[in-house]
């Protein structure tokens, strides 16, 4: 009894039928899932930082501007050039 149970499953096509397959689908799918998610945060980041650097350009402005350092034309320009 214990040889026929072995030899059913010796043949060659039953290799791996076991856990082996799902384990590799659901490796290969979180892989995926974590690839994804690490490239939509890069994309966030990268238009954060652009965003972040305009802010950064008008609140310039805005302090040349206060102390002086500009007149009202050039201000108007660079408000406009920097959105």
């Amino acid at each position: 009894m214990t040889i026929q149970t072995f030899g059913q499953y010796n043949d060659g096509y039953h290799m791996g039928d076991s856990w082996g397959w799902g384990f590799m689908m659901m490796l290969g799918i979180t892989i995926a899932v974590v690839v994804v998610i690490l490239v939509v945060k890069a994309t966030q980041q990268q238009q954060d930082s652009s965003r972040n650097k305009s802010e950064d350009a008008l609140e310039t402005v805005k302090r040349r501007y206060a102390s002086g350092d500009i007149n009202k034309a050039e201000y108007d320009q660079l408000c406009k050039d920097l959105k």
